[in-house]
């Protein structure tokens, strides 16, 4: 990660109130929402809400078969690729989120109605 990445980060943190947000949502929806899964709390459910997942295509702390869903459990689950994305998706490439998620909902890709 580049230095002055680093540093936007670090300075955003600096500020106690979001220092304080962001701490809370990783221990009160992040952390909890994992615990969940590898408890296996939503074992034998289905995903019926049409879903899209979005993962960098250059991420190299999410496992890929982590990805891997059968499709009897999420009939609606769609995941991609998206390159120019590592971990920090929305802040690696803020574009191709923003496509892939307006396709997704049903929205022109370059703004308007």
């Amino acid at each position: 990660m580049r230095d002055d990445d680093v540093e936007a980060y670090v300075t955003v943190l600096r500020d106690p109130a979001r220092a304080r947000a962001a701490s809370t949502l990783y221990r009160q929806v992040r952390l909890p929402g994992a615990l969940k899964i590898l408890r296996g709390t939503y074992r034998g459910r289905i995903l019926r809400t049409p879903t899209l997942v979005l993962v960098g295509a250059e991420d190299g702390l999410l496992p890929r078969d982590a990805l891997d869903v059968p499709p009897e459990d999420a009939p609606d689950l769609a995941v991609q690729l998206v390159p120019g994305g590592a971990h920090f998706l929305v802040d690696d490439n803020p574009a191709g989120v923003t496509h892939d998620l307006r396709a997704f909902i049903g929205l022109p890709a370059h703004g308007g109605g």
